[in-house]
């Protein structure tokens, strides 16, 4: 890689105008490509006139100008940072960052563009596409996420629908020995019943033992008699 000297005793000029130029985006690789870069975007030799001066170092206007225009995008992206964010589980949080990222991104481009610095400019540009780039693939996303949530059922509803199912289970077992019963051993119809009603009562203490704890208490626990 070349030096700042190297290239400013090529170009015949003062170290510092080279500086400038490299600040700008000249390249070191070679003096080949200094010299294309400097008949592409600089003067061979530095300007002498204020006005051109001030355009190359990039001091455009007086201080006074200098510090509103850097003051107010600062101001603007404190504004747009310090909003409130949505809660962090929701959809609306990664949209609404990489809204604040794109936000941002442009103030820093209008700035280098109010600037007229080449390299500041083309990284601007880089970071604001960058910006934009990445807002569409987390807005494709989160289409695609709420697509697939409306497609789930919430949790309440299963519970829910659980607790009913159980709920029919065990009035169907609390109810099948005197039902039953008599109809397995018309004979002896209190022995049969006495035996079902031992089988469904360990039926019903294996439901509950296992059964969500979430779904326990929208269950009624009838006894069997």
């Amino acid at each position: 890689m070349l030096t700042q000297a190297a290239i400013a005793r090529d170009w015949k000029t003062s170290r510092v105008y080279v500086h400038k130029c490299v600040r700008k985006g000249c390249s070191l690789e070679s003096l080949q490509s200094a010299r294309e870069w400097r008949d592409t975007y600089a003067r061979q030799r530095p300007p002498t006139d204020p006005k051109q001066l001030r355009l190359l170092y990039g001091a455009e206007g007086s201080a006074k100008d200098n510090a509103s225009t850097k003051g107010q995008p600062r101001t603007t992206m404190r504004k747009c940072l310090n909003r409130l964010l949505p809660y962090p589980d929701s959809l609306e949080y990664p949209l609404e960052y990489s809204r604040r990222i794109e936000h941002v991104t442009h103030i820093l481009l209008q700035q280098a563009l109010k600037e007229r610095r080449e390299s500041k400019i083309v990284a601007a540009f880089r970071n604001y596409n960058a910006a934009v780039a990445g807002g569409l693939k987390i807005e494709e996303r989160c289409r695609k996420e709420a697509e697939y949530r409306r497609q789930l059922i919430p949790m309440k509803e299963v519970q829910l629908l659980m607790c009913k199912g159980i709920n029919v289970i065990v009035s169907r077992l609390v109810a099948l020995p005197d039902k039953i019963g008599p109809v397995c051993n018309p004979e002896a119809p209190g022995h049969a019943i006495a035996i079902l009603q031992d089988e469904c009562a360990s039926v019903i203490e294996d439901i509950k033992r296992n059964c969500p704890k979430d779904c326990i208490d929208g269950i009624i626990w009838a006894a069997i008699s």
